[in-house]
């Protein structure tokens, strides 16, 4: 079944009747929806479903038939700080790990960062990349959206990172932290992982981020490409939470 997300401002709970204009073309020519179908919308973190009673490619119309209780969210909510790189890998990474239940995405500034930062390109560059995690969270049929931070400077990340029940730092280490214990611990509730850009981690910012208790992790034996770690670390929680 089609799951969307929609603004609460299209959700009439008096009516129990739904307006959908952005994906109305969506269902209209793409899925080729037809009147009576049923589909999921999801509103300011409540799921509904929702029966079609008028299908225009520029805007659909549907009835309520209940409230929906499932959450397909993971429990531990994951931030992954990433160093800023390349607009493609940025958006492959977001896309894919929106699908493996990241709870947010935080591109960092860090000194190895080999990419210029137009920061007057980043609002329009934002609106793409919301629709790459609105398209994923639909897809995936995630019941919320990956919350998405402006691009934010490496002392803004420190200062941030007071708000986590634990910070990690992806660091090739011989004691590294066992990140399987943390599915396991009730207390920790939020979650901040920073990985590295493609030139590593300096040596000045692993000193930083040690005296602000990031702890080390290592990601096995091999070294992985930074679009590929986020990938890793939000397969170690999903799948530590949900299959094994």
């Amino acid at each position: 079944m089609q799951h969307y997300f929609i603004n609460s401002d299209s959700l009439n709970l008096t009516t129990w009747e739904v307006t959908i204009v952005e994906d109305a073309f969506h269902i209209a020519n793409v899925m080729r929806m037809t009147v009576g179908e049923r589909i999921v919308v999801i509103a300011a973190d409540s799921s509904y479903l929702v029966e079609l009673t008028n299908i225009n490619p520029k805007m659909c119309v549907g009835q309520i038939i209940e409230e929906l209780s499932f959450d397909n969210e993971l429990k531990t909510k994951v931030t992954i700080a990433h160093a800023f790189v390349r607009r493609e890998k940025q958006e492959d990474t977001i896309e894919k790990i929106t699908e493996l239940g990241a709870y947010a995405y935080m591109p960092v500034i860090m000194e190895r960062c080999n990419v210029k930062i137009d920061l007057d390109k980043q609002d329009k560059k934002r609106t793409r990349i919301e629709k790459i995690i609105k398209e994923a969270s639909e897809q995936s049929h995630r019941t919320s959206l990956m919350k998405l931070y402006d691009v934010c400077s490496f002392k803004a990340l420190l200062n941030q990172s007071q708000n986590y029940d634990l910070c990690l730092v992806c660091d090739t280490t011989t004691n590294p932290y066992d990140i399987s214990s943390i599915v396991n611990d009730d207390n920790i509730k939020n979650v901040l992982v920073l990985i590295g850009p493609e030139g590593g981690i300096s040596e000045n910012e692993l000193k930083q981020l040690e005296n602000n208790n990031f702890k080390k992790i290592s990601l096995g034996k091999r070294i992985l490409r930074t679009e590929v770690a986020p990938l890793f670390v939000m397969a170690i929680f999903a799948g530590s939470e949900e299959i094994l």
